[in-house]
């Protein structure tokens, strides 16, 4: 956001919609050359939002970027959108049974739910491919 601010990148409708204060707006008008107000905004806004569920992902791009976010994704990863998001939704259902529910089976034997190496890797590859897609995608399509 802070390069579209700056003009090296195009002004998505979403950013141009980026909701800031009246005091920060006459900060920014006040301070022409400064950009710190808007930095400080940004952060304050995204402090405790969570970007992990693919629509929350797709709307943060859509501020930087407006391309089609899960189409773009997956043709670079050889993948139906709705595969690439559905495996990315399985990993975060996966992580929040590990950081929710202490990852265990709601069952009367307090069992917890299986994993192993390979599950893990797999998961860790996944979300890196996933990232590369994404920086690849926004970076070719300004």
């Amino acid at each position: 956001m802070i390069e579209a601010y700056r003009g090296n990148r195009p002004r998505t409708g979403r950013f141009l919609r980026f909701q800031v204060s009246l005091e920060n707006a006459l900060t920014g008008i006040v301070d022409k050359a400064g950009e710190q107000w808007i930095d400080s905004k940004i952060r304050t806004h995204n402090r405790y939002r969570s970007f992990q569920d693919p629509g929350r992902i797709s709307e943060a791009i859509r501020l930087i970027s407006d391309i089609s976010l899960w189409e773009n994704v997956g043709r670079r990863m050889g993948s139906a959108p709705k595969e690439v998001t559905e495996d990315l939704r399985r990993i975060i259902d996966r992580r929040n049974q590990i950081a929710h529910e202490a990852d265990m089976v709601l069952s009367p034997f307090e069992e917890r739910w299986p994993m192993d190496r390979m599950m893990v890797s797999n998961a860790v590859d996944m979300v890196e491919k996933i990232a590369e897609a994404i920086y690849d995608a926004v970076v070719s399509n300004p």
